[in-house]
């Protein structure tokens, strides 16, 4: 190759020196640039290649340790058998662990038993205490790349688990009994609502803040004032990023709006009492007129003749004071929702004048817990008194949304069943409402469009059995529930029957018609309390979905062979320079008298010109 009799560095006819070393110049530069570009593209190609398959490498370097390890632990040697999919699925929570189903319910992914994940620790109840490890979840949330579940362990713990590679990786300790939490992925934080926090196992607030960024990051626990420590402190936090600089929280002990700065945690309340609140609850709210819609508790007389029509519960009721001034032998609180002083409903506050701008129920209806879309223009009102459901039309900031033009959804429910709520819209197929009950086997579908194009109208709802049990299928007790998720970009939602051991998977059909929803499948012997859906987040800001997860797959190894190819081209490009420049200096076509600012190769040494060839 060095020599000049080679055919890559033959010759004919004289060249013209000075023209030659220009044209070697300018092309050398230009063969430099191409190979760097094209390696800049192999090389940002290559991050696409799938995450997993370089897990996979590296598993393949310390293979005999990680089958050792595998061997001895069934969590990660289920992951090792099936990686694919747990970003896109169904995650499940129950007494026996978690487990991780496909999208359409067909295939189980992952199981993570409770022997591998929740601790042993003493139960007691009515008397009678048993030593157990089965998982006592409370709520569960995901950023895409990470799950979180609080569950009942040591006063109370948050579990994490990789949602890519399905590994639980440990929990932290919080405050007593964190039953609710909610995710902010405008700050990455999780905020956690403990029910009974407990001083005596170092608890000092009712909320908990963490970041899902920097689990090692401790902050302060937020005492809500006017609260106590220990008892029953149930109640809500609520973040938006409609208000990014605060959170919002309420207790079932007072009627105090909390306003938390999610900076240095400072606290401020508004007094709802003035409107008749005697405690608050759940706070849903609407980014599209920033306003909150607050649960308003009241207080009650108890008695065949008196608010609850029933006879005084000997242990709960106690002397309290009247919307009149009055005092009776009664309850505060939950104990009054749907009796005769029930009449205040929902709370809405705007949070830019820091007002009360309403206050909704309705004498045919009464009122119930709020639950808001994911657009901002619906909220609906999970009725604690009767059968149906409203939906209210949200309008422009500082403006009272209006009860009159509340739709009115008959769900076939009893009075007596909690509700769940599940809104499943995406902007262009799917713009649907869908109801969940405790009592009845059964959900209700309902389409959006109904209620935007006449909000004060009767909405019909479509009907899909679960179930042929006679006996609710739901879960049940004070937090009894019918949890449901849905898998963004497929038609498929999944319904929980804690009760029965069952999950039940709901085709939505194509076209988002109520009609066409139908029972798809039921999955049998799954302990479960509750379920959530996890997407992966793409690079586009979208989510990773499909039924059967492959075209993810597809793409990253396309962008793996462009790689491939570009890497090839421009290692190429580099030989041929080097072969350019081994023929030019072998055949005497670098000019000795070219300047070293014309030619990349030169070098300068004291007072002579020196050209130098560099190695390839």
């Amino acid at each position: 190759l060095g020599s000049a009799d080679h055919p890559l560095c033959a010759t004919s006819g004289p060249r013209n020196t000075e023209n030659m070393a220009t044209t070697m110049a300018r092309t050398r530069r230009a063969i430099i640039c191409r190979a760097l570009l094209l390696s800049a593209v192999a090389a940002a190609a290559t991050t696409k290649l799938d995450v997993l398959r370089v897990a996979d490498l590296v598993d393949a370097v310390h293979g005999g340790a990680r089958r050792r390890l595998a061997s001895a632990n069934d969590l990660y040697s289920a992951t090792e058998q099936h990686v694919a999919g747990l970003d896109d699925a169904f995650w499940t929570f129950g007494t026996d662990g978690v487990r991780v189903f496909s999208n359409d319910g067909a295939a189980q992914l992952l199981s993570l038993p409770h022997d591998d994940i929740c601790e042993l620790r003493e139960a007691c109840f009515r008397g009678a205490c048993s030593i157990h490890n089965d998982c006592n979840f409370y709520a569960a949330a995901t950023d895409g790349t990470h799950v979180f579940a609080t569950k009942d362990e040591s006063g109370g713990k948050i579990a994490i688990f990789d949602a890519v590679r399905g590994l639980y990786l440990g929990s932290y300790p919080t405050c007593a009994r964190p039953v609710q939490m909610d995710y902010a992925p405008h700050r990455a934080e999780l905020w956690v609502h403990c029910f009974s926090p407990d001083d005596a196992i170092g608890d000092s607030g009712h909320l908990d803040v963490f970041s899902t960024s920097a689990w090692g990051l401790d902050r302060a626990q937020v005492a809500l004032p006017n609260q106590t420590l220990g008892g029953h402190t149930h109640g809500w936090v609520e973040l938006d990023a409609m208000t990014p600089d605060y959170a919002w929280a309420s207790t079932r002990e007072h009627p105090y709006l909390a306003r938390i700065n999610v900076h240095t945690l400072g606290v401020e309340t508004y007094d709802l009492a003035p409107h008749d609140c005697a405690a608050l609850n759940v706070i849903a709210v609407s980014w599209r007129n920033k306003h909150l819609y607050v649960k308003c508790h009241v207080c009650c007389s108890c008695g065949v003749d008196a608010d609850t029509g029933a006879e005084c519960n000997a242990a709960r009721a106690s002397d309290v004071t009247l919307r009149d001034g009055t005092t009776a032998l009664g309850y505060c609180g939950i104990a009054c929702d749907g009796s005769a002083a029930d009449t205040v409903g929902l709370v809405e506050f705007d949070t830019v004048s820091k007002t009360v701008v309403a206050t909704h129920y309705w004498d045919d209806f009464g009122s119930g817990d709020p639950v808001a879309s994911a657009d901002g223009a619906f909220v609906v009102v999970e009725s604690s008194s009767n059968g149906r459901v409203k939906i209210l039309a949200v309008g422009d900031n500082g403006v009272a949304t209006s009860d009159a033009r509340a739709a009115d959804v008959a769900t076939g429910f009893s009075p007596a069943a909690h509700r769940d709520t599940l809104f499943v819209q995406d902007g262009r197929s799917y713009d649907l409402v869908i109801f969940g009950s405790t009592v009845e086997n059964h959900v209700a579908v309902a389409h959006l469009d109904d209620v935007r194009d006449d909000a004060a109208a009767d909405v019909e709802a479509a009907v899909v059995t679960l179930s042929d049990a006679t006996a609710s299928t739901a879960s049940s007790g004070r937090l009894a529930s019918r949890s449901m998720a849905w898998a963004r970009g497929t038609p498929y939602v999944m319904v929980c029957g804690a009760g029965a051991d069952e999950l039940y998977v709901v085709d939505l059909g194509a076209h988002g018609r109520p009609v066409d929803a139908r029972l798809l499948r039921v999955v049998a012997n799954v302990t479960n309390s509750f379920v959530i859906h996890v997407s992966t987040p793409t690079d586009d800001g979208g989510v990773a979905s499909g039924k059967d997860g492959d075209d993810g797959d597809d793409a990253k190894d396309a962008y793996g062979i462009a790689a491939l190819v570009l890497a090839t081209v421009a290692l190429v490009l580099v030989v041929a320079l080097g072969t350019y420049v081994v023929c030019a200096t072998t055949t005497g076509t670098t000019p000795q008298n070219q300047d070293s600012k014309t030619d990349i190769w030169k070098e300068k040494v004291g007072d002579d010109d020196k050209t130098t060839t560099p190695a390839v």
